[in-house]
Formats: structure tokens, C-alpha cells, sequence
């Protein structure tokens, strides 16, 4: 019997606009969680039987660092990646966006001072509006 590691396919639009290789990232990293919890059984199987200054324990031991180290890594780059790209895609028109507001700020404050009420129209329906006398 074999085991097979498969995902549901994401249909929502973010999941499109993600980076799909940011899933291939997150299973590595669970790859090598799950290599790093079998070298703790072997770990403790190694040591019962030869003892904990056994070449085998260290390297083990030393794989455990380095393995535990790494896939927190990767599980964290693939979890990051996807909102990163959504940023980048859509941050040069945020960008744009807030200094446009910027540039807007001074008039509007000064169109907005002493206003109670301040009712903004399309371009085409106030230039149809007819003043009041």
C-alpha cells in the first residue's frame, strides 16, 4: 500500500493568483517534518542500544538541527510566498494609489471644511444639475 500525499485543487481567485510553487514548498517542508520526527525515533533507538556518544547519535543529532531548522523554513516561505505575490502583483497600484490620495488631501480638506453634509456625484450628474438661486 502506498501513501499518497494530494491536495484538493484550489479553485477560489486567490488561490490562482498564489504562486503554485508555494505548495510544492509547503509539502518539502512537511517532508521534512516528518523525516526529522523519524530521526528522533532513531534517535532514542540508537542511544538505548549504543549509548549517546555514539557516532551515530551525533550525526543523527546533528541532522535533527539542521533537518528541524529547514523545515520551518520551507513551511514558512510556502505559507509566505502566496500573500507576497499578491502584494507585489497589486502593489504598484497601491503605491499609486496613496500618493494620488496625498495629492487629493489639501483640496479635499479644504472642500470638506464647514460642511455638514457633502454628497459626491458622478461627473455627468453635476453637470446636469441646475444651481440653486
Amino acid at each position: 500500500m502506498a501513501i499518497s500525499l494530494e491536495f484538493p485543487h484550489q479553485r477560489s481567485e486567490h488561490a490562482r493568483d498564489c504562486l503554485p510553487g508555494s505548495f510544492h514548498i509547503d509539502r518539502a517542508g512537511c517532508i521534512l517534518f516528518a523525516l526529522v520526527l523519524l530521526d528522533r525515533l532513531l534517535h532514542g533507538y540508537v542511544i538505548s542500544v549504543e549509548g549517546t556518544n555514539s557516532l551515530s547519535a551525533v550525526a543523527l543529532t546533528t541532522f535533527y538541527w539542521i533537518g528541524e531548522t529547514f523545515a520551518v523554513l520551507t513551511v514558512s516561505a510556502g505559507l509566505l510566498l502566496p500573500s507576497l505575490a499578491f502584494h507585489l502583483n497589486h502593489g504598484a497600484f497601491g503605491i499609486r494609489a496613496r500618493f494620488l490620495l496625498l495629492q487629493i488631501a489639501p483640496i479635499w480638506t479644504r472642500v470638506a471644511t464647514g460642511q455638514d453634509q457633502l454628497i459626491l456625484a458622478k461627473p455627468q450628474q453635476a453637470r446636469r444639475r441646475v444651481p440653486a438661486p
